[in-house]
């Protein structure tokens, strides 16, 4: 009967949430440092990348999608029928398009922001590329990055 009393007179047990907190904490702050959308590409055409082994990731500025049948600066399609014709090293309608978006060359705090990511598809011609990459180098682009698709874990 002592023990009955003893009982009756007791509070009823609360739950501590700080250590539930705690571990919420945990997890939204490890989502957080993994989720970036800074290095998703989402190319405005069907895209097949070439692979690579590559481990390194980049910031992305502009991206220049290249297929076979379209070029794209931004999700922008650029409009040159003869982009695939070998007459000329370069593609003047892109230069045109690189040159309204690109910033004054003239302020050094603009460098940064001249820097380009070709998106070309697996099937298109190395000549293709090298106009690509030759008609931004014109436009006075000074680094230029390739984007592949990373092959599975090394060995």
């Amino acid at each position: 009967m002592i023990r009955n009393k003893t009982r009756r007179h007791l509070e009823p047990p609360r739950l501590n949430l700080t250590a539930m907190v705690d571990v919420f904490t945990v997890l939204l702050v490890f989502l957080l440092k993994s989720y970036s959308a800074d290095s998703t590409l989402v190319p405005p055409a069907p895209l097949n990348l070439p692979a690579s082994t590559a481990m390194t990731t980049s910031e992305i500025s502009l991206t220049i999608t290249v297929t076979e049948k379209a070029l794209f600066l931004d999700k922008t399609r650029i409009e040159d029928p003869e982009y695939l014709s070998a007459n000329r090293p370069d593609i003047p309608e892109l230069h045109d398009a690189l040159a309204v978006l690109l910033p004054d060359t003239s302020n050094p705090s603009n460098q940064n922001l001249k820097k380009v990511t070709i998106l070309g598809d697996r099937n298109i011609p190395y000549s293709l590329l090298k106009k690509v990459i030759f008609t931004c180098s014109q436009a006075g682009i000074q680094d230029i990055q390739l984007a592949v698709l990373q092959k599975g874990g090394r060995g």
